[in-house]
């Protein structure tokens, strides 16, 4: 692979990194500091969220 693609693909690796660490943090911060109706389906939402983002981060990690 060369060389410049390579350096491409692990700067959205980064980013996506980046991505699912602030969906994480703003998951955390819903769940704590609101409670009701939603609360809980928004906060899961974002963690399936960063998931999907970790999984695509893990897929290009692969290539």
């Amino acid at each position: 692979m060369d060389k410049k693609v390579r350096q491409e693909i692990e700067q959205i690796i980064d980013v996506l990194n980046d991505i699912a660490r602030e969906l994480d943090t703003i998951s955390y911060g819903i769940s704590r500091e609101f409670r009701g109706i939603g609360q809980l389906t928004c906060s899961r939402s974002l963690e399936d969220a960063a998931s999907q983002y970790r999984q695509i981060r893990d897929q290009l990690r692969r290539i």
